[in-house]
């Protein structure tokens, strides 16, 4: 049933249009509850093997130390990681959130510390702390980082298009939700025309370029209003 729960959410969300790093989470107590068993049995006296009994507890700490040490050592791999995605926008986001984790980076020595602490308590003081640290530092640090790097240039094309509300705004090949409940204005998906303004990827300005070449049949002008992490809002007229 646990595991259920898991690749229910797993299964669900990477067939969603939509996926944010947070989606993760919603899977995360059927996958806790089957850790915790599976700890439990290799720990418990009726287990049927007593050398796994004897290395098990060591094999948490080795394996909650590196997790912690993964996460500390996050500043200095993120960007490395750049490389192996292929999407422009998703590039650009996350050389944004590398920029803003070196920012942090001091902070991210604590964890280094706690590395060590874990050998040095009793095992279940071990499993406890180094659950704790990696959850605060997932949830405090790593995930909202992301996030801002994801949410930010949706919140500020929200706030330009609440200061020009006379205007008819869409999205154009731009799959984000949160625009709409930002702007506090409904902002539907749409053909670009002149007199619109229009929230897209950078990546897809060439793109619009020729889709408003190939439908106007009048003069026009792509003025850019404002471009940041991989979106921007234009205009055309």
């Amino acid at each position: 049933m646990f595991s259920g729960v898991f690749l229910f959410v797993m299964i669900f969300f990477s067939l969603s249009a939509t996926k944010l790093p947070h989606y993760g989470f919603y899977g995360l107590s059927g996958l806790i509850t089957l850790i915790a068993l599976s700890a439990g049995q290799h720990n418990s006296p009726s287990g049927s093997d007593r050398s796994i009994r004897v290395w098990w507890p060591l094999a948490q700490k080795i394996y909650l130390a590196l997790l912690i040490f993964g996460m500390a050592a996050l500043p200095y791999w993120w960007g490395v990681a750049e490389a192996l995605i292929r999407d422009v926008y998703y590039q650009t986001v996350w050389r944004e959130a590398d920029l803003l984790f070196k920012k942090h980076q001091i902070s991210f020595l604590l964890f280094f510390v706690s590395c060590m602490l874990i050998f040095l308590v009793r095992n279940i003081t071990a499993a406890i702390l180094g659950s704790l640290i990696f959850a605060f530092g997932l949830q405090v640090i790593i995930v909202p980082t992301v996030m801002s790097a994801l949410r930010d240039p949706i919140v500020r094309i929200a706030q330009i298009a609440k200061q020009l509300q006379a205007e008819e705004m869409i999205t154009w090949r731009l799959m984000a939700p949160s625009l709409s409940y930002h702007a506090q204005r409904i902002i539907p998906a749409g053909s670009p025309t002149t007199g619109k303004l229009v929230a897209l990827y950078e990546k897809d300005h060439d793109a619009l370029l020729l889709e408003v070449t190939a439908t106007s049949r009048e003069n026009f002008v792509i003025e850019t209003l404002w471009k940041s992490g991989g979106l921007q809002l234009v205009r055309i007229k």
